[in-house]
This record gives structure tokens, C-alpha cells and sequence, in this order.
């Protein structure tokens, strides 16, 4: 605690002030989370000398178990804020493999002048509940230190009780009430795939299962007469339908996700799309997706929203007894989102109630018989949070009624007996590689850890030409993107860029140490060229056509990008003086996502058709496509091998994700690490110019269910 009587410090116009928590230059606020806040304290408080990583941690971290990772992301968001150069430094000198040193002459500022007393004072509001840190020890582990010690934002009073209803280790999501209330019927990972239990919410009460079948069950829906319970399959895509006490599935929909159930138990709204995994980054719909009716009797699906409405597809639906209105969510992964209603005796009409503008809505569930909503919400920082919203009042806005950190709350449920049930799950992102054997292209030992993170999604890793380097995105709490290298064969990661802008999709060029990347800046994009030596940035050209990923050719001189600008995704090429792109995929088809062979000859891409994606080959002068993949599921490719020949995919298969590698002249298709994680994904393989490894991301989500007794 930060005593009332603590000084302010002073440096080169920079005012720190511990007791009002905020730190100023020339009476500007610094844009500082509380982790930075109070690094930055320290170092003033002890300038001019050594100040060991083992200090820092246990200064600013209370000794919890951090990794120096997340020492160095904030010195990092330090320098950027203070304007500091880690090469030549004016404030914040590096040690190498000791700690830092604050360089700068800090004095004790004047007191500030005492304010004018106020006539009168309301009482303070109380603060947020917290969640309990019962949490299994993976969870909190994955959650990393950030969650000791967060403040909450105050609101009005609330006394809310919250009970941890599961305890697994690995992630049970997705919940549904039975109509008295007094059962949940959720998903659990346990068996190594996503099956459907139900269990009592008595105490000690037993855990029964509900399928056994290995088709990845999730998505419960109870209906409201007891009877049934609707669910997605995501090995087969499809909507399936359980009695309650158990017995055999039946199929309503060959596609079908969220599905939400009507008042009378004898039609189901839900979205169409595909299901990719349970981690962040799948939030939403990966293309524009519909909600659809269908009916218990039989007969298809027909479709009670159309496209465009608002941002994104239509997601999260649930149908309100009390005014006989579906709600739903127009949204793509985590971007800005809209709260719909859908009268359903006017279905054609639907309304917009909401936009939400400084954070995005996820998760969406309607109270039984009330007019009550609850949405979970993320902010740009990525923290987390619990609304409700009465739809009763129509000016009214979403009130946060529980504070989760950087634990995410998904899959919200209400009961009839005013319970909230929602998944808190905790997220781990981070860099494998896989020994191959060069000679076959077959993996020679079992993936190690390359980058150990917490907090933070590490994705898109590239190699070097000469095969030293790795580099990669890094997307961390309160930074939108940067871009890092590692040693190919593991070590300490170097941050390369700090703009507060995100800076995404990292190329090489040819002499391994100059990186070409996206930096996107609202709705508008360029490419910049940084030297890993010195961090130095140069903007080649703008991105005139959207702020798309870019992927430069091998030569330095053409980079690829995709457009909806026809209605259809295509797969442009451009050269890096402003001209007319050249399209090289046929305007029908939706195609994307490309990626360079390493003699810059033939593209690899993405073809997407219906909820499916396949890889496709064309040549970099363009001319017809060859299809290489028919099967259900997704095929990304983001790499090729050394015998430009072989391209290394992520590919979906009966809901899980694999790697595999896929000859472009044969079309063979040979699974380097086969689909294993439920919870998570495996994707973005990079293959080594040396043809000796893979590099990857390995993303997974740890979690279990909650129940909040309501106010």
C-alpha cells in the first residue's frame, strides 16, 4: 500500500506521483497499466544503481511466479512511454543478464497545493466483487501474476455469492440450466475430447455423462419442458439433439451452432459457421454467419436473418420468453460488436438496442421470463467482465456486475431460481518447435517449448533466410501487437518494435536481418521495414486497399494481400511502388491467406467453401488453380519446405487441429503432429529454410464453471 504521505518525483519534466497512482509529462498523463506504474516508482525510488531482475520481481511481482518475459513487456511499455531508446539510453539502461539501471536525475517535486474542501462528499462506492481464487492451480498459473493484486472499478453496491461448481484440470465450458434450476448440463475435455455430463447442484452430488461418442459435444441447450437437449457436434458440424435422461443422439442439422430454444421446446434458433476452438482468438464467426430456425418435427432449416447487418456475422442467440424476441450479437472475433433484437412475430425487422464502443461484447445470455440480459465483455486491454442489461429501460446501457481480470467468462447461463453459470477460463499462448528429420521431412524427436509467455498471444512465427532467427507477433495486455525474434533454437526473445500501433505479419527479407511488416492504424495500413540490429523503421508503401496482412515475396520487391472489394475474397499481387494490383484468383471464389514458396514461384493459399477451407497452389504469374484437399475441416497453410514442394499446414479434422505437410505436386498429404488438443490448437507452422524443424503455435484454454447467485 502506497502511504498518503509518499513524495512525488521529478525528472526531465516527467512527474511521478504515487498517491494519486499516475505519472505526467508537461501535465500529460502517461499511458502506464498498474504493473508499469509501479516499476516505474521503484526505479525512481533507486536511480543510479543496479536493480537486479530478482529485485524488480520481487518488488513489483511480490515475488510471484513470473518469467523475465514479463519483465522485459514492461520495461518495454516504460521506454515506449517515455519516449526512451533501449540502444542508447536516456532513462532505462539494460544490464545484459543482470537488470537495469535508471539513468536519469530524479528530485523530490513540491507538494502539491492543497485543495479547496468540498462542501459535502458522498459516500464511497463499493468496489466489484472479486472472484474467488479457488481456481485450480493451472488456471492460475496460465493467468500469470497479473490477477494478484487488480483493482476493480467501482459501481453501484452489489453482494454477490459465487461458487466454483467444477475443479478439472483441463476446460469444461458451456453451460445450460434445467428448467427448475436445479441441474447444469455442461462439456468437459476429461476424455481427451469435448463430451456432454450433467450434474445436480447439490452438493456432493455425481456427475453423469450424456455422450460418450468422441464427436466433440459442447454447446449444451436445455429445452424449457425438461425433455431434450440440443447441442453442436463439432467433429461432425452439425446440430445434434439428446434426451435429457440420456439415449441416442439424432442429427436436426448438418450444420449448426449455439443453438438457443423457443418458448414453446419445439423450434430452435441458432448460427450457422464453424466451430475452430474455445481459445480467444475464435471468438465469433471466422466467416459472415446467419441465424437460422429449425423445428423439432423435421424439415430444413430456413434462415431468419439476412447479410449485411451490422459488423460481422450473427452470433450468440438466446430467446427471451417474456417478449418472444430472439437477442443476438452481430460480431468478428474480438472487434467491435452490436446488440440485436429480433421480434419474432416480425422477424424482418430486426433492431439494434446497442453498439458497444469502448469494449466488445462475446457472450450473450437471456434471464428466464424477465427482461434481463447478461453479456461478457472485453475492453481493448483485454480484461474481462460480467454486464446486465434491462431491456425494459430503453435508454438504458450494460452495467458490469462481476470483474474477471484476465480470466475470460464464456458461455453464460441464467436459471429460473436467479443463478448465473458462466466458464472463467484462463489462456496460454506460445512458440513450438518440432525436430525434423531434413532428408524425409518427418518429424525426429517430440516438440519442445521455444518461448515460455504468460498473458500473451504469440503467433505467425517466420524464420530467417539463413535459419538463425524466429520471428513472430506478440499481443500482450494494453499492447496491441509487436513483433519479436528468438534463436531459432531457443534463448532470450529480442522486442524489435513499440509502436503503439499494432504491427503484425512479420517478413524476411534476404539478408536476415531486415524484417518487412503490416502496421496497421485505424483503417488504414503500410508497410514498414525495421533492421533487427538497430530497431530502426522505414515506411516502404501504404496498404491503399485495407489494412490486410501482407506477405512479401522472397525477393523483397512484390507482396501478396487479400480483398473483399469484389464482394469475394481474392488474392491480390502488387509490387512496392503504388500501381494497380494485379488479382490473381477468379472473381466467384472466396480465396485468401497466401503464402510464398521459397524460389517465389507458386502461392499456397486458402480456398473457402461453405464452413470448409482447403488449400489451393497457383503460380506467382497466375493462371488456373490446383486443388490439393476435399476433406471436411480447415487446411491453412502458412509455409513451405526448402524443396519448395512440400507446404506445411494447420490443419481441423473432426473439430481438432494437426500439422500436417501437403505436396504440391502429388497433392500426399503427410501428418507431421496429429490432432490431439481439444482445448486449444496447434497452428502458423513455419518451416525451417534448413528443412531441420518446425516452429508453431500452441494456444489452449483451462477453465471451469461458476455459478453467481444473482441480486
Amino acid at each position: 500500500m502506497i502511504p498518503a504521505t509518499a513524495p512525488r518525483y521529478q525528472f526531465d519534466g516527467v512527474l511521478v506521483d504515487p498517491v494519486a497512482f499516475r505519472a505526467t509529462r508537461a501535465g500529460q498523463p502517461l499511458t502506464l497499466e498498474p504493473r508499469a506504474f509501479h516499476l516505474l516508482l521503484y526505479l525512481v525510488e533507486n536511480p543510479n544503481r543496479l536493480i537486479t531482475k530478482e529485485e524488480l520481481i520481487q518488488s513489483v511481482w511480490s515475488g510471484a511466479f513470473v518469467t523475465d518475459n514479463a519483465l522485459t513487456r514492461v520495461i518495454a511499455q516504460l521506454r515506449r512511454e517515455l519516449g526512451d531508446n533501449p540502444k542508447s539510453p536516456r532513462y532505462i539502461e539494460t544490464i545484459p543478464t543482470q537488470g537495469y539501471r535508471f539513468l536519469a536525475t530524479v528530485e523530490i517535486a513540491p507538494a502539491p497545493a492543497a485543495p479547496k474542501p468540498a462542501p459535502s462528499a458522498p459516500p464511497p462506492a463499493r468496489r466489484l466483487p472479486r472472484l474467488p481464487l479457488a481456481i485450480s492451480a493451472a488456471l492460475l498459473l496460465a493467468a500469470g501474476a497479473f490477477l494478484a493484486g487488480r483493482q476493480t472499478n467501482p459501481i453501484s453496491p452489489t453482494n454477490l455469492q459465487t461458487l466454483q461448481f467444477t475443479t478439472g484440470e483441463g476446460l469444461q465450458l458451456g453451460a445450460a440450466f434445467s428448467p427448475d434450476g436445479n441441474t447444469l448440463a455442461y462439456a468437459s475435455d476429461k476424455s481427451g475430447r469435448f463430451e456432454l455430463y450433467i450434474r445436480p447442484l447439490t452438493p456432493g452430488a455425481r456427475e453423469i455423462p450424456l455422450t460418450s461418442d468422441g464427436l466433440m459435444n459442447i454447446m449444451p441447450a436445455w429445452s424449457p419442458d425438461g425433455r431434450w437437449i440440443a447441442y453442436h457436434s463439432a467433429a461432425l458440424n452439425a446440430l445434434r439433439l439428446i434426451p435429457a435422461t440420456g439415449g441416442t443422439p439424432r442429427t436436426l442439422s448438418d450444420f449448426g451452432l449455439e443453438p438457443a430454444w423457443a418458448p414453446d421446446s419445439q423450434r430452435l434458433v441458432f448460427r450457422s459457421g464453424v466451430y475452430l476452438s474455445p481459445v480467444t482468438a475464435d471468438f465469433g464467426s471466422l466467416r459472415a454467419s446467419r441465424l437460422f430456425l429449425v423445428n423439432l418435427s423435421g424439415g430444413a432449416p430456413t434462415p431468419i436473418t439476412d447479410l449485411p447487418l451490422g459488423h460481422g456475422g450473427h452470433t450468440s442467440p438466446c430467446w427471451s420468453s417474456g417478449s418472444n424476441s430472439v437477442y443476438f450479437l452481430t460480431a468478428s472475433s474480438l472487434t467491435a460488436t452490436t446488440l440485436w433484437r429480433l421480434p419474432m412475430d416480425r422477424p424482418s425487422q430486426p433492431e439494434p438496442l446497442h453498439r458497444a464502443n469502448s469494449q466488445t461484447w462475446f457472450s450473450l445470455a437471456c434471464a428466464p421470463g424477465g427482461r434481463d440480459l447478461y453479456l461478457s465483455s472485453a475492453t481493448p486491454a483485454f480484461e474481462f467482465s460480467i454486464s446486465r442489461l434491462s431491456t425494459g429501460a430503453p435508454a438504458a446501457l450494460p452495467q458490469p456486475i462481476l470483474q474477471t481480470g484476465l480470466l475470460v467468462p464464456r458461455n453464460l447461463a441464467v436459471s429460473s431460481t436467479g443463478k448465473l453459470a458462466y466458464t472463467l477460463m484462463a489462456l496460454s499462448s506460445n512458440l513450438h518447435r518440432l525436430p525434423l528429420d531434413p532428408a524425409t521431412g518427418l518429424p525426429s524427436g517430440p516438440p519442445t517449448e521455444l518461448t515460455r509467455e504468460t498473458g500473451t498471444r504469440v503467433t505467425l512465427p517466420t524464420f530467417s533466410p539463413d535459419g538463425s532467427l524466429v520471428a513472430y507477433n506478440a499481443r500482450r495486455l494494453g499492447v496491441q501487437s509487436d513483433i519479436y525474434v528468438v534463436p531459432s533454437t531457443g534463448g532470450e526473445p529480442e522486442q524489435i518494435t513499440t509502436n503503439p500501433a499494432p504491427e503484425v505479419m512479420p517478413n524476411w527479407l534476404a539478408d536476415s536481418r531486415t524484417l518487412v511488416f503490416t502496421r496497421k492504424s485505424g483503417n488504414s495500413a503500410s508497410l514498414v521495414k525495421v533492421s533487427v540490429g538497430d530497431a530502426r523503421t522505414t515506411e516502404l508503401t501504404p496498404l491503399v486497399h485495407g489494412p490486410n496482412m501482407a506477405r512479401v515475396s522472397p525477393t523483397g520487391d512484390r507482396f501478396l494481400f487479400q480483398s473483399w472489394a469484389s464482394g469475394h475474397l481474392g488474392l491480390y499481387l502488387s509490387g512496392m511502388e503504388q500501381q494497380p494490383p494485379l488479382r490473381l484468383t477468379p472473381p466467384n471464389l472466396d480465396i485468401g491467406y497466401a503464402s510464398w514458396s521459397p524460389n517465389g514461384a507458386r502461392i499456397a493459399a486458402e480456398l473457402f467453401e461453405n464452413d470448409f477451407t482447403h488449400l489451393i497452389v497457383l503460380d506467382a504469374k497466375g493462371g488456373p488453380l490446383r486443388r490439393l484437399t476435399r476433406v471436411p475441416g480447415q487446411s491453412w497453410p502458412n509455409s513451405w519446405a526448402p524443396d519448395n514442394d512440400r507446404i506445411a499446414i494447420a490443419g481441423q479434422r473432426n473439430g481438432l487441429w494437426g500439422l500436417y505437410s501437403i505436396s504440391a505436386s502429388t497433392g500426399k498429404e503427410v501428418t507431421l503432429l496429429p490432432p490431439a488438443l481439444a482445448r486449444g490448437f496447434v497452428r502458423y507452422p513455419g518451416w525451417s529454410p534448413r528443412g531441420d524443424s518446425l516452429v508453431y503455435e500452441r494456444a489452449e484454454a483451462r477453465g471451469n464453471l461458476f455459478i453467481l447467485d444473482l441480486p
